[in-house]
C-alpha cells in the first residue's frame, strides 16, 4: 500500500496539473491531429486498441476532428479574406 503525505500529494497533483496545463496550451497542428486520428482509426482497424483504452481514444479522435474542422474554417476564412482583398485592389 502507497502512502502518501497530504503535502506531498498536494504536491504531485500541483506538477501534474502544470504538466498537463502545459501540453494542452501547444498549439496541435492540422496534420498533428490529423496524423494522429489516422493512428488510432488503424489501432482500431487492426484490433490493437485494448477495449478499456477505446473510449479514451473515441474521445481524443473527436477532440482531433473538432480542431481540424476548426483549422479548415478558419484557413477558408483566411483565404476568402485574401482574395477579397486581391478583388478590391
Amino acid at each position: 500500500m502507497l502512502i502518501v503525505k497530504k503535502s506531498n500529494f498536494t504536491q504531485f497533483f500541483l506538477i501534474l496539473h502544470l504538466k498537463f496545463n502545459n501540453m494542452s496550451k501547444k498549439a496541435t497542428t492540422y496534420t498533428e491531429a490529423f496524423s494522429e486520428i489516422e493512428e488510432i482509426i488503424e489501432k482500431i482497424e487492426n484490433d490493437e486498441l485494448d477495449i478499456d483504452d477505446l473510449a479514451e481514444k473515441v474521445k481524443r479522435v473527436s477532440l482531433l476532428i473538432k480542431i481540424c474542422k476548426e483549422k479548415l474554417y478558419s484557413t477558408e476564412k483566411e483565404v476568402e479574406n485574401i482574395l477579397k482583398q486581391m478583388d478590391e485592389k
